[in-house]
């Protein structure tokens, strides 16, 4: 009866150990899910702030694109710095300290651009040809880089080959 007894008692020693093991793996299961949760818990977290700083930051850069473009649109370098002031005057801290910080004074294609669009207009009325235009633009406005490239002589030759043809 004793050996029944022992084998009885080993059977049950057996079912315990294999119910510890089995509550080991359900631990390690359990602490493997709360890990998966927590992960994806923070990579949710993760994505939802850099939305709201991407959101954040794309409107700070919206807002100095929309304030840089009024400035830009001014008539003049006064008028412009002017404006400037303004922006900064009335939205403090929505713009970079140095953000209208100028290392040489405002070019406006506004107010130069006007002045030489005009004489483009009188000197094309006069019936010179492209290279001629080409030319006198040279002479007057020497500073003009594009007016020494060669793809732009090139250009400019054909229009005038094609013209001659026309007429």
């Amino acid at each position: 009866m004793s050996s029944a007894l022992d084998q009885s008692q080993d059977n049950e020693r057996l079912k315990f150990d294999v119910e510890l093991k089995k509550l080991s793996i359900e631990q390690q299961k359990l602490k493997w899910m709360a890990a998966s949760v927590i992960v994806t818990l923070w990579a949710a977290i993760g994505t939802v702030a850099y939305g709201f700083w991407s959101t954040k930051k794309s409107a700070e850069l919206n807002f100095q694109l929309e304030v840089a473009k009024a400035v830009r649109n001014e008539k003049g370098p006064v008028e412009a710095e002017a404006r400037a002031r303004y922006y900064q005057a009335i939205f403090p801290g929505r713009l970079p300290v140095d953000f209208f910080k100028q290392e040489e004074p405002f070019k406006f294609d506004s107010v130069e651009g006007d002045a030489r669009m005009e004489y483009f207009k009188v000197i094309a009325s006069k019936n010179y040809s492209p290279n001629e235009l080409l030319d006198l633009w040279r002479i007057l406005f020497p500073g003009d880089e594009w007016t020494k490239n060669d793809e732009v002589r090139e250009s400019i030759n054909k229009l005038d080959k094609k013209n001659n043809k026309a007429r």
